[in-house]
């Protein structure tokens, strides 16, 4: 539920400038961040045994580190001006909140496979390539 939350907000954020969209950010932020202590609280050290909960918890990491500590760090390094490269590299951080996306992919089946169809195309087409660059340069 959080997760579709979450990317309907990405999409009406980039149609529609409000000033709304940053409380929901900080209140869906707490809400992946509680459910992530709940878990490792759950599960201690068992928790790190999947792949998935290792994934989950770099994008919550990010997501802190983008909304919580990179306005601290630049509020006191005292830079308020958009060029300077803290702000740059909070703008960077922002664009890598996508991949909570990916989590709808891993909940929904469907779009799993085709998740999964799309990588393995990819790899076909990687080698597709490389077959066309061979010929290319021996020709």
């Amino acid at each position: 539920g959080v997760v579709v939350l979450n990317a309907i907000l990405f999409g009406l954020e980039t149609d529609i400038r409000s000033p709304i969209w940053v409380p929901m950010e900080h209140a869906i932020l707490v809400f992946f961040t509680g459910e992530q202590v709940i878990r490792l609280a759950r599960y201690r050290l068992s928790y790190f045994g999947s792949l998935g909960n290792w994934f989950d918890l770099l994008i919550v990491c990010m997501g802190v580190a983008d909304l919580w500590f990179m306005p601290v760090i630049g509020w006191l390094m005292g830079q308020t001006d958009t060029k300077s490269s803290v702000l740059q590299a909070m703008q960077l951080l922002r664009l890598l909140r996508i991949t909570r996306l990916i989590r709808i992919v891993r909940i929904i089946p469907p779009l799993y496979s085709l998740a999964v169809g799309i990588g393995e195309a990819l790899q076909s087409m990687f080698w597709v390539l490389l077959f066309l660059l061979m010929m290319l340069y021996a020709c």
